[in-house]
């Protein structure tokens, strides 16, 4: 299954937070997850919505590297 997560800014998110061991939970229970940023969602002409997003499917990523992925930008986008 895929996941997808709308937060307010992925970047001032740590290890600490609820979305955070979330998202590592459906990690580890083998779910693809997507991280999409507010600022990153936009409704095109056609009027179909599209967003931008940090793209996780590695069912060994735990809670401190999503942090670490999402803080440093460094992550998978599409």
């Amino acid at each position: 299954m895929h996941l997808g997560f709308i937060v307010n800014r992925s970047s001032m998110m740590d290890a600490s937070w609820t979305t955070v061991h979330l998202i590592a939970a459906a990690l580890k229970m083998g779910h693809e997850v997507s991280v999409i940023n507010r600022e990153d969602l936009a409704i095109q002409s056609d009027g179909h919505a599209s967003a931008r997003v940090w793209y996780f499917c590695d069912s060994e990523t735990d809670s401190e590297a999503v942090a670490s992925y999402l803080q440093s930008r460094q992550g998978v986008r599409k």
